[in-house]
C-alpha cells in the first residue's frame, strides 16, 4: 500500500469516529457531519496541506463519498496558520460528511475502508521486533465475513463477530492508531450490543457508580480481545509473540496501548 492510500485509510478511520460521536450525541445530519483539520492530516505547513487536501478529497468524491468542503483554502490559508506556519488543527472546520442518514454514511466508509484494507500487505512476523522497532500505526482493526480481526504486529488475528463488544472495543479505540483517548461514556456506548445482559445492571445509572462500572466492563472485554490474541498465537504456534494491549485512563478518558506479556 502506498503512503497516500495508508494517509487515506487514517483518514477514513477519524471520519468514522466523527460519525460514532454524531450517532451517540443524536446530531441533526440534515447539512452533513462536520470534520476538522486533525480529522484529516497532522500539523504540517499551510503550502503542503493545500496541495496534499486537494489530491486526499479528490480521491474521496471519486470513490463514492459525500465531501463538501466549507473552508476556503486559498483565502482562509492565513487565518488558520499559527506557531510559525503550522496549522491550528483542533479547531478549524474544513467540510461536511454528507448522506441521507448516519448510517448510510458509515457504511460508505466502512466499505471504502475494507476496500483500502484489502490492498495492505500483512506479512506473517517472523521475528518480533519491539515497540520502538515496529511503529504503532501497524495496528489495524477490519471486518471480513461477519468477523472482525485486528491487524497487529505483522499478524491478522480473529478476536471475534463484528457484533461483539470485544470487537467494537479494538475498532472504536485502535481505528486511528493506540493512545487516541476517548470518553468512558463514548466507548461504553458503542462497545454495548443489544444482548447485553448489562443493560438490566442499575450501577449504569447510579451517580456515584456508573463511571467505576463502565470502566470494569470495558476492561472486561479488553480481557476478551486479549484472550482472543492468545488463543491465535498458541493455535499457531508463535512462542515470541509477546504482545498484547491494555486500557490505560486519565480521569474520564481511556486509551489503548501496547504491552508485553505471557498472558491476556
Amino acid at each position: 500500500m502506498t503512503e497516500f492510500k495508508k494517509n487515506i485509510l487514517k483518514i477514513l478511520y477519524n471520519l468514522q469516529h466523527r460519525c460514532e460521536i454524531a450517532e451517540i450525541n443524536k446530531f441533526n445530519t440534515k447539512k452533513g457531519i462536520p470534520f476538522y483539520i486533525k480529522d484529516i492530516a497532522p500539523p504540517i505547513t499551510g503550502q503542503e496541506y493545500l496541495e496534499d487536501m486537494q489530491t486526499t478529497f479528490q480521491y474521496l468524491k471519486n470513490n463514492g463519498l459525500d465531501i463538501s468542503i466549507t473552508l476556503d483554502f486559498e483565502r482562509n490559508l492565513a487565518e488558520v496558520v499559527q506557531n510559525d506556519g503550522y496549522l491550528d488543527e483542533d479547531s478549524v472546520e474544513v467540510g461536511l460528511i454528507k448522506g441521507d442518514n448516519i448510517q448510510d454514511i458509515q457504511t460508505k466508509i466502512k466499505e471504502l475502508i475494507n476496500m483500502l484494507s484489502s490492498e495492505r500487505s500483512v506479512p506473517i512476523v517472523k521475528n518480533i521486533l519491539t515497540e520502538e522497532d515496529k511503529p504503532s500505526d501497524r495496528i489495524l482493526p477490519l471486518s471480513e465475513n461477519g468477523i472482525g480481526y485486528l491487524i497487529f504486529y505483522g499478524e491478522k488475528i480473529p478476536i471475534g463477530e463484528i457484533s461483539t463488544g470485544k470487537f467494537k472495543l479494538v475498532e472504536t479505540l485502535c481505528g486511528m492508531g493506540l493512545r487516541k483517548g476517548k470518553t468512558i461514556d463514548t466507548v461504553f456506548d458503542y462497545i454495548k450490543v443489544e444482548k447485553d445482559k448489562n443493560k438490566t445492571d442499575a450501577s449504569l445509572d447510579s451517580p456515584y457508580l456508573a463511571r467505576n462500572r463502565k470502566l470494569a466492563l470495558i476492561e472486561n472485554q479488553m480481557r476478551e480481545v486479549n484472550r482472543a490474541i492468545t488463543e491465535y498465537v498458541e493455535k499457531i504456534k508463535l512462542k515470541k509473540f509477546k504482545f498484547r494491549l491494555k486500557i490505560k485512563k486519565e480521569n474520564d478518558t481511556i486509551w489503548m496501548e501496547n504491552k508485553v506479556g505471557r498472558r491476556g
